[in-house]
């Protein structure tokens, strides 16, 4: 009994320290009010226009790629608390591209290292004393911190639907703020960092800030051959969907015993946020090498409110087809 009591006073010793670490040290929390991943898309108002057009220049498509007021820090106390309200005032703040790395603008140094953690190894943490080699043994440099901002304004047409931020990459972790009205966190840094922002926008004038830190516990995972550097390095970019929308797929490929006869699943995910129950039809088309197209059956779906319906259809045979390989890269385009 001593033993237990023991052991429970040291468990309640304990739990009100690991409940104060902050989300980028909390092996818990890696993505707050985050979309879920899916596959890659964009709307289109025709076929012919996704045809004719790269992925990004669709009109429901904006890129907020450019300069971005930026502050760096060496260390998260020092960070600009509140510089994420719209009336903040960043006048003496410089600016950085995005997409790029902070190290590559004069704000720290890029980082090489393989196999041995550049902080102090006590996961989940990152701001314990490291040996004193390391770039970031001096305390003032033991996480970095980069902020930006930047303004945009929605295009014409844009109302009544939604309109989500898709982050391409962040290295390590970050919050997101839009118009002072905090948004979001995303850990992960290899992969888009999605959120839907509809109701935080406004008409006119709109702020983005977003709080990036360069180490966090996911920094554990993502240790690997490499130079380490950090900021917002890949493309930024706003996408607007209508209430009925495509909200994911999935497309599997795959060949029968005799390796010239093709097989196709497709998976329509579709999405009604609007008020009343509707129904959509999905349908995909293959464009073959040669030109020649070929059509699963359309996906009928009935959506609730507010809610999402998934539907499996497919093409079981595909006479003579052009498998992909190294040496006759084949491919099919689709369109859903």
């Amino acid at each position: 009994m001593k033993n237990l009591k023991n052991h429970l006073l040291a468990l309640a010793l304990t739990l009100p320290v690991h409940g104060q670490a902050p989300d980028w040290e909390n092996p818990a929390v890696f993505r707050i009010n985050k979309e879920a991943p899916r596959s890659t898309t964009m709307p289109f108002p025709t076929k012919d226009a996704a045809g004719s057009k790269s992925r990004l220049e669709s009109p429901w498509c904006m890129l907020l790629n450019g300069n971005w007021k930026f502050h760096h820090t060496g260390n998260p106390s020092g960070r600009p608390v509140g510089f994420e309200a719209p009336d903040f005032d960043d006048a003496a703040w410089k600016e950085i591209p995005v997409p790029s790395n902070w190290q590559m603008h004069g704000y720290g140094i890029p980082h090489y290292t393989n196999i041995t953690y550049p902080f102090a190894k006590n996961p989940p943490f990152v701001m314990g004393e490291p040996p004193q080699q390391f770039t970031n043994f001096p305390e003032a440099n033991r996480n970095q911190v980069g902020s930006y901002r930047h303004r945009f304004t929605l295009p014409e047409g844009w109302e009544n639907r939604r309109t989500r931020i898709v982050f391409g990459a962040v290295d390590s972790a970050f919050y997101l703020w839009i118009n002072g009205r905090k948004v979001g966190y995303s850990e992960d840094s290899r992969t888009p960092a999605e959120f839907d922002i509809t109701p935080y926008l406004q008409a006119g004038e709109n702020l983005v800030a977003a709080e990036v830190y360069q180490y966090s516990d996911a920094s554990y995972l993502e240790d690997q051959d490499m130079f380490r550097m950090s900021g917002i390095f890949r493309d930024v970019y706003l996408w607007s969907a209508d209430s009925v929308d495509l909200e994911d797929f999935w497309i599997r490929a795959g060949l029968e015993d005799d390796y010239k006869t093709g097989t196709l699943s497709f998976t329509a995910k579709v999405a009604n946020r609007g008020p009343a129950e509707t129904t959509a039809v999905a349908t995909l088309t293959l464009t073959a090498p040669d030109g020649t197209t070929i059509s699963a059956p359309p996906a009928t779906l009935s959506i609730p409110a507010g809610g999402m319906t998934e539907q499996v259809v497919g093409i079981p045979s595909i006479p003579g087809v052009k498998a992909w390989s190294a040496e006759i890269p084949d491919l099919y385009t689709y369109h859903i």
